[in-house]
């Protein structure tokens, strides 16, 4: 997938974002970003979990008051943040 002749750098020659191929396991800096790159892909759908489930737990109430003209868009994002008590 990420070889020299690899899906990635065959996709981005063919919409021209590239020249040439990218080294992504022989050169340190792009070794670097592929790891930052798998490890953002791992994490974002763990979190997405997470707030999904938060979403789904807000009262119902908590919707009427924002649909209230003059409320603000905080209210439901507000609900899902831990309290500061």
């Amino acid at each position: 997938m990420f070889a020299q002749d690899g899906v990635v750098n065959l996709r981005m020659q063919a919409m021209h974002l590239i020249g040439s191929p990218i080294p992504w396991m022989t050169d340190p800096f792009w070794a670097k970003v592929l790891i930052i790159l798998a490890k953002l892909w791992r994490w974002t759908g763990y979190n997405m979990i997470f707030l999904f489930v938060a979403m789904q737990n807000i009262d119902r109430s908590i919707y009427e008051v924002a649909r209230h003209p003059t409320a603000s868009r905080r209210v439901a994002v507000s609900s899902t943040s831990p309290s500061r008590c």
